[in-house]
Formats: structure tokens, C-alpha cells, sequence
């Protein structure tokens, strides 16, 4: 989790609800129950940031679109109980209340 995460690329700065740091392997994941008012939120989020590392999609590529990656996401309509408990343990219980 990463308070206040930024893309602070050309241009203003923009708030982020995820982010993928390929170099680094690792997931960000913005806890602002303004960008996430649910914890589905946050989970339909991991299933992005999920979607660019099994695409290997950065930026900069346009070979996997956001409008696909957006398509991904609908798969969390798709999952079973049990599938969105197993996503969710991914996310520390402290994020994971209940607004």
C-alpha cells in the first residue's frame, strides 16, 4: 500500500489508484477510501495491476491497451466466494474494513 500514489510523469501529476513497478516487481496500491471506497475496490485494482504483469504491459506499450486491461477487470463479476477471499488476503487487513 502506498499512500497518496502519483504519477508524476510529463505534465501535472495525477492521483493513482495502482501502479506496477516492473523493475522492482512490486504492486502499489493507493488505500484512499476516496479512490477505493470498498474493499472490491481495492481488490478489482489488484486484478489490474495483475493484468499489466501477465501481459508484461508497461506505459509505454501499446500492444496491451487500458481498454483491455479494463476488460480484465470484469473478471472479478466472475469469481467464486472463495476466489475473491483468496485475492483479498492479498491485501492487509487493515485496508480490507468495511467502510
Amino acid at each position: 500500500m502506498k499512500p497518496n500514489l502519483r504519477y508524476e510523469g510529463e505534465g501535472p501529476s495525477e492521483v493513482l489508484c495502482g501502479m506496477t513497478d516492473f523493475g522492482n516487481n512490486i504492486i502499489y496500491l493507493n488505500p484512499s477510501r476516496k479512490e477505493h471506497p470498498t474493499c472490491d475496490d481495492l481488490a478489482k485494482t489488484l486484478v489490474h495491476e495483475l493484468a499489466h504483469i501477465l501481459f508484461n504491459s508497461s506505459e509505454d506499450d501499446k500492444f496491451v491497451s487500458h481498454r483491455n486491461i479494463y476488460q480484465i477487470e470484469k473478471i472479478w463479476d466472475r469469481f467464486s466466494e472463495n476466489q475473491r477471499k483468496a485475492l483479498l488476503s492479498f491485501i492487509p487487513k487493515k485496508y480490507r474494513q468495511k467502510k
